[in-house]
C-alpha cells in the first residue's frame, strides 16, 4: 500500500515505464522470476508536485541448470600449470555456491582457479548452486588430467 500526506491524491503503480495499476494498492501474486524488479508507486494531485516511492521485488526461486564459464568440461594440464579462472552460475536467488574436487578440495563462491598444478589435481570438479529457501540443487562439473611434463631429445646423425 502505497501513502503520502495530501488529499486528493491518484495513485498508481508501474514497472518501468509500464503502468500497472492505478490505485495505492499494488496485490502482486504468484510472480514470475522475470517480474522481480522495481516497483514505483506515484502519488500526484493537480497542481502539486508528484511524489514516488520505489520498491525493490526479488523473487525466491532455483537454482536452474548450472553453466560453466569456459564452458570447457575437460581440460588437460602439465604439472606446474595454471588452470584459468572457472565460474559457474545458475539461474536462482538466493544462491550459494560450493566446489567440490579431488581428495579434499573445496571451496565456496562462483569461481575457482588452480595455480600449480599437480597430480592430486587429477579429477571431477563439481560446482553445486544451492537454494536454501527452496531446498533445490543444481551442479555441473569439469574433469581435469595432470600429465607430466616430458622432454623429447631428438638427436642427428
Amino acid at each position: 500500500m502505497c501513502q503520502a500526506d495530501c488529499n486528493g491524491c491518484s495513485f498508481s503503480w508501474s514497472r518501468g515505464q509500464t503502468t500497472i495499476v492505478n490505485t495505492d494498492v499494488l496485490n502482486l501474486m504468484s510472480l514470475l522470476v522475470n517480474e522481480a524488479g522495481q516497483y514505483t508507486c506515484t502519488a500526484s494531485r493537480t497542481g502539486a508536485t508528484t511524489k514516488e516511492k520505489t520498491l525493490s521485488i526479488k523473487v525466491i526461486h532455483g537454482p536452474s541448470s548450472g553453466s560453466l564459464n569456459p564452458a570447457d568440461t575437460h581440460y588437460t594440464v602439465e604439472i606446474g600449470e595454471t588452470l584459468a579462472t572457472v565460474t559457474c552460475s545458475a539461474s536462482c536467488w538466493p544462491c550459494s555456491y560450493m566446489w567440490t574436487g579431488p581428495g579434499d578440495f573445496s571451496s565456496s563462491g562462483q569461481t575457482i582457479s588452480l595455480q600449480g598444478a599437480t597430480k592430486a589435481w587429477d579429477g571431477r570438479y563439481t560446482c553445486t548452486a544451492t537454494n536454501d529457501r527452496t531446498s533445490t540443487v543444481s551442479s555441473t562439473y569439469f574433469d581435469v588430467n595432470v600429465t607430466d611434463q616430458i622432454a623429447l631429445l631428438s638427436t642427428h646423425p
